[in-house]
């Protein structure tokens, strides 16, 4: 985004994500400032779990009542100290664009709620489709964002007016429904065209779905992967080991109290349900692979709305409980507030952890692209080095700490992502550049020949590991 600003917004293009472009183009930030990124990213997330929380509040009742309402501050704790979203915003180059793009994506629910479950008036209709248009040019992954906010206004409703909002079930599923199938209608209608005549290249998303490529039992492992790290806690560095647990306590508390209660329509209640807590599984199901970390988007809202909803059942239990005091009863749901407020700084903890190893990777990666120049300057001996193909054969790993936490990219140099036709030089090209080492990329004919020159080379940064090809491309041998 620095050094070649509207070729990544062509890129944009093909990907569908056009509410980046104009996002870019509105705020005037066509070229990256990460400090100013991550500023407004910061003032946008907190604004972000102020809306939570209003619709969260908006949506369940109970939470208008003390002490209930200090569920949302637990809704809101969770939802910003998600360590998952340490990956996203590791993209700083769209970390204010999505922040706000989730930010009007909450309002567009609200806007739909207002429309189904309120007046209906055609404006609400308007602003939802179209904010949710815009929420889908932002990011793909807000689809499913989008899906588990209306599902959670939609169990709400039967809370809201016990008899009206119970009877309409049906009526108000439909009416959601409709309202998400146009705006996504037109989003698809509106970035295809774009996409056209902008020339933009969609072989990105294409790749994404493995169904048919893969075999069945791959794309089934991976789905089932993507269930236990999402559910049974097994990359607790990334997800809360304990979103399993108050998911389907919550799922049976709700479904519980659903029958004990005689909701009408129950079965559309517990369809509801079900959906929501299989949200963050529907693009690996849709798309046979897992879903990349960066866009599970919807686990921090779901993290924070069971949250909430935990310790909302929690409270109840004990207010229904005679064998304490008034004077126990506050303690206890005190200590509770505490302990789950306390698990929310913990994954917090872990977020600040990534965000270490990414600024102690770069830092890492800046130090050895210096040191790597040198000896690339010592072999090219040529004053136009920007005209200088550089090939880099094999991978180099970050030398971070091992106890560092590591997330999906997190934790990755420069030096050790992102493969292509070409190994590892689109990318290693791009950090030399961005720090005025300037190189050239080589062409696949001139990688293909490093490749076979540097197998009896050693590497880097041993004496010989930097070397001149016979067309005057150095190679520089990372690994075998």
């Amino acid at each position: 985004m620095s050094l070649e600003p509207y070729a990544l917004l062509q890129s944009w293009y093909g990907s569908r994500r056009f509410s980046l472009i104009f996002t870019k183009k509105i705020f005037h930030m066509i070229r990256l400032v990460p400090y100013l990124s991550n500023l407004l990213t910061a003032a946008f997330l907190f604004l972000a779990a102020l809306l939570f929380a209003f619709c969260l509040q908006t949506w369940i009742p109970v939470l208008k009542k003390k002490p209930y309402d200090k569920g949302l501050l637990l809704a809101a704790a969770f939802f910003v100290t998600a360590p998952s979203l340490a990956e996203q915003y590791a993209y700083t180059l769209q970390a204010f664009e999505i922040t706000l793009s989730m930010c009007i994506c909450m309002i567009a629910v609200y806007c739909a709620g207002r429309a189904v479950y309120g007046n209906g008036s055609v404006i609400w209709y308007l602003a939802a489709v179209l904010l949710l248009v815009w929420t889908l040019g932002s990011y793909q992954g807000f689809c499913v964002c989008y899906m588990a906010l209306v599902l959670i206004s939609f169990l709400g409703s039967y809370e809201t007016d016990m008899h009206k909002g119970q009877e309409k079930a049906f009526l108000y599923g439909i009416r959601q429904v409709i309202i998400f199938i146009i705006g996504f209608i037109l989003y698809f209608l509106t970035a295809s065209f774009l996409c056209r005549i902008k020339g933009g290249d969609s072989s990105y998303v294409d790749a994404m779905f493995m169904w048919g490529t893969l075999s069945k039992a791959e794309c089934l492992h991976y789905v089932k992967d993507e269930f236990r790290a999402l559910y049974c806690g097994v990359v607790p560095v990334l997800y809360n080991r304990f979103f399993g647990i108050m998911a389907f306590g919550c799922t049976i508390f709700l479904a519980v109290r659903s029958v004990k209660l005689h909701f009408k329509k129950w079965y559309w209640y517990f369809l509801g349900l079900f959906l929501l807590v299989a949200s963050p599984m529907f693009v690996a199901l849709l798309s046979g692979m897992r879903t990349p970390v960066r866009g599970q988007l919807v686990f921090p809202l779901l993290l924070g709305a069971f949250a909430c909803i935990f310790y909302c059942f929690a409270v109840g239990c004990l207010e229904r409980f005679k064998g304490f005091s008034v004077r126990t009863r506050c303690v206890v749901i005190s200590l509770l507030f505490v302990a789950m407020f306390y698990q929310s700084w913990v994954q917090g903890m872990d977020l600040v952890q990534l965000n270490q190893t990414l600024h102690d990777t770069v830092v890492n990666d800046r130090i050895i692209a210096q040191q790597m120049y040198g000896d690339i300057r010592r072999v090219a001996d040529r004053s136009d080095m920007q005209n200088c193909p550089v090939a880099f054969v094999g991978t180099r790993s970050a030398r971070i700490p091992n106890t560092a936490a590591r997330g999906e990219v997190i934790g990755y140099s420069y030096f050790d992502f992102g493969l292509t036709n070409i190994g590892i030089n689109n990318r290693t090209t791009g950090l030399f550049n961005l720090m005025g080492l300037n190189l050239a990329t080589p062409t696949v004919e001139e990688y293909e020949q490093a490749l076979q020159e540097a197998a009896d080379k050693p590497c880097w940064p041993a004496k010989e590991s930097v070397f001149l090809l016979d067309d005057g491309c150095v190679a520089v041998k990372l690994s075998e």
